[in-house]
């Protein structure tokens, strides 16, 4: 029982690391910083290392106190990165807002040159 207990501990902690991961790449491939949340998770990838060696005590009250420890590390990182994928959905809607009001400004100094033409 306690065996299944840590065994899903540790698969839930590499989920988590994975999950955060993902995130973190995918706000990375759109150009937003995030190197430090990158650079934390080594943190979590640390516990989950510790955890595994922690296996060997047959402890599962230490285990799970380092599981905890590493799906922290994993939740706030990847809470960086869901932040940064919305500040970059913030921007381009900042974009698009501002492409539309300069294609109107130009269009109407188009109109106002022809109206001088003439």
């Amino acid at each position: 029982m306690a065996a299944q207990q840590m065994k899903s501990e540790i698969a839930g902690l590499q989920n988590r690391l994975a999950s955060a991961r993902k995130v973190l790449d995918r706000a990375q491939r759109a150009g937003m910083e995030v190197s430090s949340p990158i650079y934390q998770l080594s943190e979590g990838r640390d516990r989950l290392i510790l955890a595994r060696v922690q296996i060997h005590r047959f402890t599962p009250a230490i285990l799970q106190k380092t599981t905890a420890e590493g799906e922290s590390v994993a939740a706030a990182c990847e809470q960086s990165g869901w932040q940064a994928l919305a500040e970059l959905a913030y921007r381009r809607k900042g974009l698009a807002v501002s492409a539309v009001i300069l294609l109107c400004m130009i269009g109407l100094l188009l109109l106002k040159i022809r109206q001088l033409k003439t």
